[in-house]
């Protein structure tokens, strides 16, 4: 197995891990913002980006986690981006329209009407058991053929992590086997992964496919 290893890597997440995770970007989010907002700190990030607004160029795209809008700004070059996020202070530091706070466990939108999602650093909040249905409510919200690109840590385990400048925030982490079952069994096919290093950590991709339902 590859990538970062968590302490504790079996703690089980209590009832309020995402409220407790939300609280802890809505207090750090100008901070946070601060320290993402460029594509300088995370090699190779920018040209993912930019493939995959070619490859959805024109079409409407469902951001779920927007953080600092660094993507954002990118995919709204090419396409019309409807930013989602759980903390709100993230929502009101863009300068964007459409902007909408929910949990992507409940995604607010009808069946079928994004031709492509854009997930990324968003599902390794979640435990894995939630990411799942959170991934089915990505091929929910998907056109048939529709295009997402999801985004996860790769290691080991599940927990708390906590900085000095941020409070707890839960963490899950995936190898690459792990996450393309969660897809497959979502109704997701996937169609491409990698790996992409920064550092010592390393990020898993996944570029799948609603299928034809």
């Amino acid at each position: 197995m590859i990538g970062y290893r968590i302490s504790r890597p079996h703690a089980s997440a209590p009832a309020d891990y995402i409220d407790v995770t939300r609280a802890a970007y809505e207090g750090g989010a100008v901070l946070y913002r601060g320290r993402t907002s460029s594509f300088d700190s995370f090699p190779g990030l920018r040209q993912e980006v930019e493939d995959f607004a070619d490859a959805t160029a024109g079409g409407r795209i469902l951001e779920v986690g927007v953080g600092s809008g660094r993507d954002l700004e990118l995919l709204a070059q090419r396409s019309v981006v409807f930013p989602f996020d759980l903390a709100r202070h993230f929502l009101e530091l863009l300068s964007r329209p459409l902007r909408v706070q929910g949990n992507m466990l409940e995604l607010p939108y009808r069946d079928g009407c994004f031709d492509a999602v854009w997930c990324s650093a968003t599902l390794l909040h979640l435990t894995r058991v939630d990411a799942r249905v959170a991934l089915q409510e990505v091929r929910r919200v998907l056109i048939p053929h529709g295009l997402a690109a999801i985004s996860v840590r790769v290691g080991v385990g599940q927990g708390w992590r906590q900085t000095q400048e941020m409070g707890p925030r839960w963490f899950t982490f995936f190898q690459p086997t792990t996450l393309v079952a969660l897809c497959t069994s979502s109704d997701l096919k996937v169609e491409h992964q990698w790996v992409r290093h920064v550092g010592e950590r390393a990020w898993l991709t996944v570029l799948a496919r609603r299928r034809n339902q």
